[in-house]
């Protein structure tokens, strides 16, 4: 086959797998307001001079509406991305999206965006109450600093409400102009997976194993959750099989409740410390044994319980040379889908109508 024939027959697969696959969606955008005024914007607006205002935490900025009360909408702007997240993955401004997770997934963050939105509206009603309860609790010690609290509610609670946002954009079909730029998208695609997944393998060994923790259960959770993205955009490339199966070897090996052993902690940031390397997932994928993954050595070291199991599983124990009576036992692996139960469709409002009704 000459390298034109190859191109095209690449360029063919790679049409094949992203047009039947998948969608393009633009990632959700939530927004909400700081809270924040400088000590000079709030005198100028407010046309107030001659105040004098102590402390160094005042001099660039001042906090007029308590960051507590924001807090919620950070949350859910953290819970959106993550709905999102978990199941696509970058391919320039958009993202891809399977098309077999896209109805679960738009469903999900339209329910986050009703929560969000309630939240809104929540604000909207006790905006006065929370800024003048918010001066009052600095009045005794620096009344400067209430009055300043409270001219900047006065002044700014238009352009407080309208920062408040939370946008969920449309599907997209996947249709290039030209059929070789699709073989540039779904390579990209690879190399976002990749990316994505080695970052999230940082950030999990970085929060749930640190020295000082003792890392429960729930911290193989963070590892399931990298697991499901692999399995849900495994179409990308056939070699995600591979890293699939090293990840549910050591999910397998991990206790279902209560606190992990020394050598089971060990187990995960070994496998959490490969596979926050982009070119070490990339070996597994292609099926380098030398550089790739191989927890086979490790088990054998920390688990070798667990080895044992392995053997089982893929050599089957005949306890009986009798046909008639040849038990075989066989392991199988099942991790349900985060989203094999979409939240019910909530109620369609806006953030006009959020604010409106106020």
């Amino acid at each position: 086959m000459n390298t034109l024939q190859q191109a095209q027959d690449q360029a063919k697969t790679a049409k094949e797998k992203l047009s039947t696959k998948a969608c393009l969606v633009s990632r959700p955008t939530v927004s909400y307001p700081s809270g924040k005024m400088t000590v000079k914007e709030i005198l100028t607006a407010s046309l107030t001079t001659g105040a004098s205002v102590s402390g160094s935490s005042f001099d660039s900025s001042l906090q007029w509406y308590p960051t507590k009360a924001l807090q919620v909408f950070n949350t859910l702007r953290k819970q959106a991305y993550d709905l999102f997240d978990r199941t696509s993955v970058a391919v320039g401004a958009f993202n891809l999206v399977p098309l077999d997770k896209l109805e679960n997934v738009m469903q999900a963050l339209k329910e986050k965006q009703h929560q969000y939105l309630m939240e809104v509206m929540n604000t909207a009603s006790t905006f006065n109450t929370v800024v003048s309860q918010h001066a009052d609790s600095v009045s005794l010690k620096e009344p400067e600093v209430a009055d300043l609290i409270r001219k900047a509610g006065a002044i700014n609670e238009a352009d407080f409400k309208s920062v408040f946002g939370f946008e969920i954009f449309p599907a997209m079909t996947i249709q290039p102009l030209l059929e070789s730029d699709e073989l540039v998208m779904h390579e990209k695609a690879q190399a976002s997976l990749w990316e994505e997944t080695a970052k999230a393998a940082r950030e999990h060994l970085n929060q749930a194993f640190k020295s000082e923790s003792k890392p429960s259960s729930r911290s193989v959770n963070g590892l399931s959750r990298i697991r499901d993205k692999l399995v849900a955009l495994s179409f990308l490339d056939d070699g995600i099989d591979r890293v699939i199966d090293c990840c549910d070897q050591v999910i397998q090996a991990m206790p279902k409740t209560g606190k992990l052993t020394d050598h089971e902690i060990l187990v995960m940031v070994h496998f959490l410390s490969s596979i926050s390397s982009v070119e070490i997932l990339k070996a597994t994928a292609s099926g380098d044994d030398v550089n790739g993954v191989d927890m086979t050595k490790v088990f054998k070291l920390l688990l070798p319980e667990v080895v044992e199991e392995i053997v089982e599983e893929s050599v089957p124990e005949v306890l009986n040379t009798s046909p008639a009576t040849a038990d075989v036992f066989e392991v199988s692996l099942s991790i349900d889908d985060d989203f094999s139960a979409p939240p019910p469709a909530p109620v369609q409002t806006n953030l006009e109508l959020a604010w409106g009704a106020f």
